[in-house]
């Protein structure tokens, strides 16, 4: 605090000592000015007392004080306007009360104060001689301080680059420049041809010759601006053919272009990525759409096929009942697969279309996430997979369908136990972050990760392009679905070998609704 007073103090000092030296400077030119305009050096003899003699013997002094006390104004002036700006030891410079105005007022304002001195001043001197020049001294005094303040604003105005943008002349061209670019192309063109036949009838009917020079001007002017509108027309109707042509990948080239004109060629633009994003979808899509076909005749086939030829043994009357009951069992586990791979197929079905009853109730996210580790940590462990949890000491409650929540955990666990590379750990964690709780999943893959994440949370897509594993490649996607219903999310990522799938929660409060 001392030290920001000591600076106040010393910008106040260097202002009064600015204003003294700049009256000081004024009062020794106007001394020297006299002396020299005046040739007293005939008069000097006769005038024994009075102005006359001390202009003229002290002219020499008055050019030297004059030019030392500019030097130090200058110096001062410099001092001021370094520091102008800057309040409260800020590192950045701000508007105070006075900049605020249109600079255009405060210069009128300032401007009329110090003519006004001014013409008092030479009143002063007429009126009582020059040797009563020290009697206008406070009068340069206030004038000083009035231009200091001047130039102060200036640096201020310059330093948050309001200078220009808080001028009235700057306020005034900016009204008409949106007025004008808010008129429609025909008004635009309306007012411009008004504004050349105005200029032109006012030419004809004066005849000035500086007047013909604007009108000249404003030919070339108006002829350079009409054939641009040509180039950019014949440029607009050939990139819209090449797009009509089916060249999606064309850019119209807006550079340059006057503002109706860019805003059309930006549209055609748009068309063209919209076509073009439009192509991608429906070949993405057609692309699904077969491997969904032969995924699912994959999937359905393999346990159809064995249970009918496991059928045809048992139909054998050669087979043991030793025999006979090995392909029982089998006929149960692809039955059982097959029952699994229909349940699936319907339950994103339901998922994908919302077709699913959704009871939202105060949910606590921890119990259900243990308890579904619990279920799947024997199955785990036969293939050496180490679970490492990390989860909150108090009790995280969500506003959710624990039914829901619960078959999302075990569709990313199911995941997770199919595809994990033996013997590697497993990690899964909850985290809060203000008003969100994450329940984040991670393993390595077994299997190469050569697809998007996107792409993984697609129907009948596994992480193994082979389809080695067993699976229906369904459960990502039904989690997803099943998240989305209830106003989560669940974002995959992939980097390498690692897999890690987020599901998002927002934290449910007090008062009854999960928070916002």
């Amino acid at each position: 605090m001392k030290g920001l007073a000591k600076i106040k103090a010393l910008r106040y000092a260097a202002l009064c000592l600015f204003c003294v030296s700049l009256s000081v400077t004024v009062a020794s030119s106007a001394g020297f000015i006299y002396a020299i305009k005046h040739n007293l050096y005939d008069t000097v003899f006769e005038a024994t007392t009075g102005f006359d003699r001390f202009a003229f013997l002290m002219r020499y002094a008055f050019g030297i004080i004059a030019v030392s006390t500019f030097a130090a104004s200058i110096v001062l002036l410099v001092f001021l306007l370094i520091g102008a700006g800057y309040k409260n030891g800020s590192d950045q410079p701000s508007l105070r009360k006075i900049d605020r105005p249109p600079i255009e007022i405060n210069a009128l304002i300032i401007g009329s104060l110090i003519y006004g001195g001014y013409r008092l001043c030479l009143a002063v001197l007429d009126r009582f001689a020059y040797w009563n020049l020290f009697v206008v001294c406070p009068f340069l005094l206030i004038m000083s301080l009035l231009f200091a303040e001047f130039c102060i604003t200036i640096a201020i105005r310059y330093k948050t680059d309001t200078l220009f943008e808080n001028t009235l002349f700057y306020r005034v061209c900016r009204l008409f420049h949106d007025a004008y670019t808010n008129f429609t192309l025909i008004w635009k063109v309306l007012f411009t041809l008004f504004i050349y036949f105005a200029l032109t009838f006012i030419t004809f009917h004066y005849d000035y010759d500086l007047l013909v020079a604007v009108w000249i001007l404003a030919t070339f002017i108006l002829l350079a601006m009409a054939g641009s509108c040509v180039i950019f027309a014949e440029t607009l109707k050939n990139g819209a053919k090449k797009i009509a042509d089916g060249d999606l990948n064309y850019k119209v080239n807006t550079a340059g272009m006057y503002t109706e004109f860019k805003k059309l060629g930006n549209s055609l633009n748009c068309i063209s990525e919209g076509i073009s994003k439009a192509v991608e979808e429906k070949t993405k899509s057609e692309r699904l759409r077969t491997e969904l076909i032969t995924n699912v005749s994959h999937d359905i086939k393999t346990p159809l096929t064995s249970i009918i030829n496991y059928i045809d043994l048992l139909k054998r009357e050669d087979i043991t009942p030793s025999q006979r009951e090995e392909y029982i069992l089998v006929l149960e586990r692809q039955a059982a697969k097959l029952k699994k791979l229909i349940t699936d197929l319907v339950e994103a079905s339901k998922a994908l279309t919302g077709n699913i009853t959704v009871n939202l109730a105060p949910t606590n996210l921890c119990e259900l996430l243990n308890q579904a580790v619990a279920e799947y940590s024997d199955r785990l462990y036969q293939v050496h997979l180490t679970v490492h949890t990390s989860l909150p000491e108090e009790p995280v409650t969500v506003y959710a369908d624990g039914r829901l929540v619960w078959r999302i955990f075990d569709n990313l666990l199911e995941n997770i136990f199919k595809y994990s590379l033996p013997g590697t750990r497993v990690y899964i964690d909850v985290k809060t972050e203000e008003t969100k709780v994450f329940a984040v999943f991670k393993n390595i893959s077994k299997s190469v990760l050569n697809i998007s994440p996107d792409e993984l949370t697609e129907r009948f897509v596994r992480g193994d392009s082979s389809r080695s594993t067993e699976g229906s490649g369904l459960g990502l996607s039904i989690a997803l679905s099943l998240a989305e219903i209830q106003n989560a999310s669940l974002d995959i990522g992939i980097d390498g070998d690692l897999f890690k799938a987020t599901v998002s929660f927002e934290i449910y409060n007090q008062t009854g609704n999960s928070t916002v």
